[in-house]
Protein backbone atom coordinates (compact mmCIF):
# COMPACT_ATOMS: atom_id res chain seq x y z
CA UNK A 1 0.00 0.00 0.00
CA UNK A 2 2.99 2.59 0.07
CA UNK A 3 6.51 2.15 -0.46
CA UNK A 4 8.12 3.61 2.63
CA UNK A 5 7.85 2.67 6.29
CA UNK A 6 9.76 3.46 9.85
CA UNK A 7 10.17 0.76 11.93
CA UNK A 8 10.86 2.21 15.29
CA UNK A 9 11.90 0.63 18.79
CA UNK A 10 14.32 0.18 21.82
CA UNK A 11 17.67 -0.86 20.42
CA UNK A 12 18.61 -5.11 20.18
CA UNK A 13 14.70 -5.76 18.93
CA UNK A 14 15.78 -7.08 15.25
CA UNK A 15 14.84 -3.99 13.47
CA UNK A 16 17.37 -3.91 11.02
CA UNK A 17 17.63 -8.09 10.71
CA UNK A 18 14.21 -8.42 10.18
CA UNK A 19 14.29 -5.79 7.44
CA UNK A 20 17.30 -7.45 5.83
CA UNK A 21 15.37 -11.16 5.92
CA UNK A 22 12.86 -9.61 4.58
CA UNK A 23 14.33 -8.25 1.39
CA UNK A 24 16.72 -11.08 1.15
CA UNK A 25 13.49 -13.69 0.89
CA UNK A 26 12.30 -11.61 -1.77
CA UNK A 27 15.94 -12.02 -3.41
CA UNK A 28 16.03 -15.41 -3.27
CA UNK A 29 12.44 -16.09 -4.88
CA UNK A 30 12.69 -13.65 -7.59
CA UNK A 31 16.32 -14.75 -8.23
CA UNK A 32 17.89 -11.19 -8.23
CA UNK A 33 21.12 -10.57 -6.30
CA UNK A 34 21.98 -7.36 -5.25
CA UNK A 35 18.30 -6.27 -4.75
CA UNK A 36 18.98 -4.50 -1.36
CA UNK A 37 21.09 -1.53 -0.79
CA UNK A 38 21.89 -1.04 2.97
CA UNK A 39 22.78 2.18 4.24
CA UNK A 40 24.11 3.19 7.88
CA UNK A 41 22.69 7.09 8.10
CA UNK A 42 25.37 9.29 9.44
CA UNK A 43 24.92 12.31 11.72
CA UNK A 44 26.14 15.08 8.75
CA UNK A 45 24.02 13.94 6.41
CA UNK A 46 23.00 17.75 5.46
CA UNK A 47 21.80 16.55 1.65
CA UNK A 48 20.89 13.99 -1.10
CA UNK A 49 24.14 14.09 -1.74
CA UNK A 50 24.97 10.82 0.33
CA UNK A 51 22.32 8.73 -1.77
CA UNK A 52 22.20 10.48 -4.65
CA UNK A 53 26.24 10.91 -6.00
CA UNK A 54 27.26 14.31 -7.08
CA UNK A 55 29.38 15.70 -10.22
CA UNK A 56 32.88 15.67 -9.70
CA UNK A 57 33.84 19.31 -11.40
CA UNK A 58 37.56 17.95 -10.96
CA UNK A 59 37.53 14.44 -12.48
CA UNK A 60 34.16 15.92 -14.73
CA UNK A 61 32.36 12.73 -13.86
CA UNK A 62 29.24 11.98 -11.23
CA UNK A 63 30.09 10.48 -8.60
CA UNK A 64 27.70 7.57 -8.05
CA UNK A 65 26.34 5.69 -4.52
CA UNK A 66 25.06 2.14 -3.73
CA UNK A 67 21.33 3.89 -3.47
CA UNK A 68 21.75 5.66 -7.14
CA UNK A 69 23.13 2.41 -8.37
CA UNK A 70 20.19 0.32 -7.32
CA UNK A 71 17.78 2.83 -8.57
CA UNK A 72 19.34 2.24 -11.90
CA UNK A 73 19.42 -1.35 -11.28
CA UNK A 74 15.59 -1.41 -10.47
CA UNK A 75 14.73 0.81 -13.40
CA UNK A 76 16.30 -2.22 -15.77
CA UNK A 77 14.16 -4.79 -13.89
CA UNK A 78 10.87 -3.58 -13.18
CA UNK A 79 9.25 -7.28 -12.34
CA UNK A 80 12.15 -7.53 -9.33
CA UNK A 81 11.70 -5.58 -5.88
CA UNK A 82 14.38 -3.52 -4.56
CA UNK A 83 14.79 -2.70 -1.62
CA UNK A 84 16.78 0.79 0.64
CA UNK A 85 17.35 0.05 4.20
CA UNK A 86 18.25 3.05 6.17
CA UNK A 87 19.59 2.20 9.23
CA UNK A 88 19.54 4.60 12.04
CA UNK A 89 17.38 7.29 9.62
CA UNK A 90 17.22 9.58 12.45
CA UNK A 91 20.22 9.96 13.42
CA UNK A 92 20.39 12.96 10.84
CA UNK A 93 17.60 15.12 10.15
CA UNK A 94 15.38 13.34 7.53
CA UNK A 95 13.80 16.52 5.52
CA UNK A 96 17.63 17.38 5.04
CA UNK A 97 18.34 14.16 3.18
CA UNK A 98 15.55 12.62 2.24
CA UNK A 99 12.97 15.62 0.59
CA UNK A 100 13.70 14.73 -2.69
CA UNK A 101 12.89 11.07 -2.14
CA UNK A 102 9.61 11.94 -0.16
CA UNK A 103 8.83 14.81 -2.61
CA UNK A 104 9.29 12.46 -5.73
CA UNK A 105 7.12 9.28 -3.99
CA UNK A 106 4.00 12.00 -3.20
CA UNK A 107 3.70 13.44 -6.69
CA UNK A 108 2.92 10.40 -8.21
CA UNK A 109 -0.35 10.24 -9.82
CA UNK A 110 -2.51 8.24 -12.88
CA UNK A 111 -2.51 9.78 -16.27
CA UNK A 112 -5.88 9.15 -18.49
CA UNK A 113 -4.16 6.47 -19.93
CA UNK A 114 -3.52 4.44 -16.70
CA UNK A 115 0.08 5.14 -16.88
CA UNK A 116 1.71 6.51 -13.00
CA UNK A 117 3.76 10.03 -13.66
CA UNK A 118 5.94 11.27 -11.20
CA UNK A 119 8.30 14.62 -10.71
CA UNK A 120 11.48 13.55 -11.02
CA UNK A 121 14.48 13.53 -9.19
CA UNK A 122 17.03 16.33 -10.25
CA UNK A 123 21.31 15.19 -10.52
CA UNK A 124 22.92 17.32 -12.54
CA UNK A 125 22.27 20.06 -14.65
CA UNK A 126 24.59 18.91 -17.86
CA UNK A 127 23.29 18.32 -20.93
CA UNK A 128 25.16 15.44 -21.42
CA UNK A 129 24.83 12.02 -19.28
CA UNK A 130 27.74 11.43 -17.36
CA UNK A 131 29.74 7.93 -16.64
CA UNK A 132 29.47 7.28 -12.96
CA UNK A 133 32.95 6.61 -11.78
CA UNK A 134 35.12 4.08 -13.43
CA UNK A 135 31.69 2.22 -14.65
CA UNK A 136 29.61 2.09 -17.80
CA UNK A 137 26.69 3.59 -16.32
CA UNK A 138 24.90 6.69 -17.84
CA UNK A 139 23.60 9.45 -15.01
CA UNK A 140 21.00 11.38 -16.21
CA UNK A 141 20.29 14.68 -15.34
CA UNK A 142 16.62 13.60 -14.33
CA UNK A 143 15.67 10.60 -12.41
CA UNK A 144 12.63 8.52 -12.08
CA UNK A 145 12.17 6.48 -8.64
CA UNK A 146 11.03 3.33 -9.72
CA UNK A 147 7.85 1.83 -8.65
CA UNK A 148 9.37 -1.48 -7.66
CA UNK A 149 11.68 0.58 -4.85
CA UNK A 150 11.32 0.37 -1.26
CA UNK A 151 12.33 2.34 1.36
CA UNK A 152 12.58 1.17 4.87
CA UNK A 153 14.16 3.54 7.66
CA UNK A 154 14.96 1.70 11.20
CA UNK A 155 15.18 4.46 14.10
CA UNK A 156 15.94 4.61 17.85
CA UNK A 157 14.96 7.33 19.55
CA UNK A 158 17.30 8.98 22.45
CA UNK A 159 19.33 11.79 22.97
CA UNK A 160 21.27 11.42 19.58
CA UNK A 161 18.72 10.79 17.02
CA UNK A 162 15.98 13.67 15.90
CA UNK A 163 12.35 13.10 16.01
CA UNK A 164 9.86 12.93 12.97
CA UNK A 165 8.03 15.58 11.26
CA UNK A 166 4.29 15.76 10.68
CA UNK A 167 5.59 15.59 7.07
CA UNK A 168 7.83 12.31 7.25
CA UNK A 169 5.16 10.44 9.53
CA UNK A 170 2.40 11.55 7.13
CA UNK A 171 3.72 9.56 4.41
CA UNK A 172 4.94 6.70 5.90
CA UNK A 173 3.87 3.45 7.63
CA UNK A 174 5.06 3.62 11.46
CA UNK A 175 6.02 0.01 12.73
CA UNK A 176 7.05 -0.77 16.26
CA UNK A 177 9.28 -3.29 17.85
CA UNK A 178 8.95 -3.17 21.51
CA UNK A 179 8.00 -6.14 22.75
CA UNK A 180 10.80 -7.91 23.73
CA UNK A 181 10.37 -12.40 25.32
CA UNK A 182 13.05 -14.32 25.93
CA UNK A 183 11.32 -17.33 26.59
CA UNK A 184 9.93 -18.44 22.95
CA UNK A 185 7.46 -21.08 24.70
CA UNK A 186 6.25 -18.03 27.08
CA UNK A 187 5.65 -15.88 24.16
CA UNK A 188 3.38 -18.39 22.45
CA UNK A 189 1.41 -19.00 25.81
CA UNK A 190 0.92 -15.82 26.72
CA UNK A 191 0.79 -13.39 23.65
CA UNK A 192 -2.19 -11.07 22.75
CA UNK A 193 -2.51 -12.02 19.28
CA UNK A 194 -3.65 -15.32 18.16
CA UNK A 195 -1.55 -17.24 15.69
CA UNK A 196 -2.09 -15.45 11.94
CA UNK A 197 -1.91 -18.95 10.65
CA UNK A 198 -5.59 -20.13 12.45
CA UNK A 199 -8.35 -19.59 10.56
CA UNK A 200 -10.28 -16.79 11.98
CA UNK A 201 -7.52 -15.01 14.32
CA UNK A 202 -6.10 -11.89 14.19
CA UNK A 203 -3.70 -11.45 11.52
CA UNK A 204 -2.36 -11.37 7.87
CA UNK A 205 -2.49 -14.56 5.65
CA UNK A 206 -2.36 -13.58 1.79
CA UNK A 207 -4.20 -15.77 -0.85
CA UNK A 208 -3.05 -18.91 -2.07
CA UNK A 209 -2.89 -17.28 -5.26
CA UNK A 210 -1.50 -13.88 -4.72
CA UNK A 211 2.64 -14.29 -5.50
CA UNK A 212 4.62 -11.79 -2.84
CA UNK A 213 6.97 -10.85 -5.49
CA UNK A 214 4.36 -9.89 -8.21
CA UNK A 215 3.00 -8.26 -5.73
CA UNK A 216 5.55 -5.60 -4.60
CA UNK A 217 6.68 -5.37 -8.33
CA UNK A 218 5.63 -1.88 -8.97
CA UNK A 219 3.79 -0.01 -6.51
CA UNK A 220 0.81 1.70 -7.89
CA UNK A 221 -0.28 5.02 -6.15
CA UNK A 222 -4.01 5.18 -4.91
CA UNK A 223 -6.25 7.01 -6.69
CA UNK A 224 -7.96 10.10 -4.97
CA UNK A 225 -11.23 9.49 -2.66
CA UNK A 226 -10.96 5.58 -2.37
CA UNK A 227 -12.75 6.10 1.25
CA UNK A 228 -15.81 6.70 -1.02
CA UNK A 229 -15.12 3.03 -2.30
CA UNK A 230 -14.34 2.36 1.90
CA UNK A 231 -17.38 3.66 2.25
CA UNK A 232 -19.14 1.56 0.11
CA UNK A 233 -17.76 -1.57 0.29
CA UNK A 234 -16.78 -1.84 4.22
CA UNK A 235 -19.59 1.00 5.89
CA UNK A 236 -18.39 -0.46 9.52
CA UNK A 237 -15.30 0.35 9.07
CA UNK A 238 -15.92 3.72 7.44
CA UNK A 239 -18.05 4.90 9.51
CA UNK A 240 -15.31 4.07 12.79
CA UNK A 241 -12.32 5.76 10.72
CA UNK A 242 -15.08 8.80 10.71
CA UNK A 243 -15.83 8.86 14.27
CA UNK A 244 -11.62 8.50 14.80
CA UNK A 245 -11.14 11.57 12.99
CA UNK A 246 -14.28 13.64 14.57
CA UNK A 247 -12.66 12.50 17.88
CA UNK A 248 -9.30 14.52 17.03
CA UNK A 249 -10.55 17.52 15.00
CA UNK A 250 -11.61 19.31 18.84
CA UNK A 251 -7.80 19.03 19.24
CA UNK A 252 -6.52 19.86 15.80
CA UNK A 253 -4.93 16.52 16.08
CA UNK A 254 -7.18 14.98 13.15
CA UNK A 255 -5.79 13.82 9.73
CA UNK A 256 -5.78 14.91 6.27
CA UNK A 257 -6.81 13.20 2.92
CA UNK A 258 -3.78 11.78 2.18
CA UNK A 259 -4.16 9.66 5.64
CA UNK A 260 -7.11 9.19 4.79
CA UNK A 261 -7.15 7.41 1.35
CA UNK A 262 -3.72 5.54 2.69
CA UNK A 263 -5.67 3.93 5.41
CA UNK A 264 -8.42 3.01 2.77
CA UNK A 265 -5.59 2.16 0.27
CA UNK A 266 -4.60 -0.70 3.09
CA UNK A 267 -7.71 -1.70 3.92
CA UNK A 268 -8.96 -2.36 0.55
CA UNK A 269 -5.90 -4.38 0.06
CA UNK A 270 -6.09 -6.44 2.65
CA UNK A 271 -9.71 -7.21 1.62
CA UNK A 272 -8.20 -8.35 -2.11
CA UNK A 273 -5.56 -9.82 -1.03
CA UNK A 274 -5.67 -11.65 2.21
CA UNK A 275 -7.82 -14.15 3.51
CA UNK A 276 -10.10 -11.80 4.38
CA UNK A 277 -13.20 -12.07 7.13
CA UNK A 278 -14.46 -9.56 9.79
CA UNK A 279 -11.22 -10.41 11.97
CA UNK A 280 -8.70 -9.46 9.50
CA UNK A 281 -9.98 -6.14 8.77
CA UNK A 282 -10.61 -5.38 12.10
CA UNK A 283 -6.91 -5.98 12.77
CA UNK A 284 -6.31 -4.62 9.66
CA UNK A 285 -8.35 -1.08 10.68
CA UNK A 286 -6.29 -1.18 14.08
CA UNK A 287 -3.14 -1.83 12.59
CA UNK A 288 -3.90 1.72 10.11
CA UNK A 289 -4.64 3.66 13.84
CA UNK A 290 -1.27 2.59 15.16
CA UNK A 291 0.55 2.85 12.26
CA UNK A 292 -1.00 6.16 10.79
CA UNK A 293 -2.87 8.52 13.40
CA UNK A 294 -1.24 7.74 16.77
CA UNK A 295 2.53 8.50 15.41
CA UNK A 296 2.40 12.19 15.25
CA UNK A 297 0.65 12.06 18.89
CA UNK A 298 3.21 13.93 21.39
CA UNK A 299 3.14 16.21 23.72
CA UNK A 300 2.40 17.59 27.43
CA UNK A 301 -0.46 16.11 30.08
CA UNK A 302 -2.36 19.45 28.96
CA UNK A 303 -2.19 18.63 25.54
CA UNK A 304 -2.28 14.55 25.23
CA UNK A 305 -5.11 13.82 27.87
CA UNK A 306 -8.28 15.51 25.96
CA UNK A 307 -7.40 13.71 22.41
CA UNK A 308 -6.10 10.47 24.18
CA UNK A 309 -9.55 9.91 26.13
CA UNK A 310 -11.53 10.86 23.17
CA UNK A 311 -9.98 8.26 21.13
CA UNK A 312 -10.70 5.41 24.15
CA UNK A 313 -14.18 6.42 23.80
CA UNK A 314 -14.71 5.91 20.37
CA UNK A 315 -12.04 2.77 19.35
CA UNK A 316 -13.72 -0.75 19.81
CA UNK A 317 -12.43 -3.36 21.77
CA UNK A 318 -10.94 -5.00 18.71
CA UNK A 319 -8.39 -2.32 18.16
CA UNK A 320 -6.59 -3.44 20.96
CA UNK A 321 -3.17 -2.71 19.84
CA UNK A 322 -4.17 0.98 19.36
CA UNK A 323 -5.62 1.18 23.02
CA UNK A 324 -2.59 -0.76 24.40
CA UNK A 325 -0.49 2.26 22.74
CA UNK A 326 -2.50 4.92 24.11
CA UNK A 327 -2.88 2.66 27.75
CA UNK A 328 1.18 3.33 27.92
CA UNK A 329 0.95 6.88 26.63
CA UNK A 330 -1.03 7.95 29.78
CA UNK A 331 1.19 6.10 31.85
CA UNK A 332 3.68 8.22 30.41
CA UNK A 333 2.36 10.92 31.26
CA UNK A 334 1.16 10.52 34.58
CA UNK A 335 5.16 9.33 35.33
CA UNK A 336 6.58 12.85 33.97
CA UNK A 337 4.14 14.95 32.43
CA UNK A 338 5.33 13.99 28.79
CA UNK A 339 4.62 11.57 26.02
CA UNK A 340 5.27 10.73 22.54
CA UNK A 341 4.05 7.96 19.64
CA UNK A 342 7.97 6.69 19.56
CA UNK A 343 9.13 5.67 22.74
Amino acid sequence: SKPFVIISGISGTGKTKMTQLVADYMSKVSGVDESTAFVPVRPDWTDNSHLLGWYNAIAERYETTPVLDLIIKASDAPAVPHFIILDEMNIAKVEHYFSDFLSCMESRWIDVDDRVRQEPIHLHSHVADYEAGEGSVSIPPWLDLPLNVYVVGTVNVDESTYMFSPKVLDRANVIEFNDVCLDPDSQMRESTLADPKTPGSSGFVLRSDVNPVELLSGYTPAPPKLWSRMKDEMPEHFELLLEVHEALRPYHLHFGYRVANEIAAFMLNTRKYCASGDDTLHFAFDLQVLQKILPKMHGNAAQLRGPIDSLNSVLPNYCNMSRGKLSRMTARLEQVGFASFIE
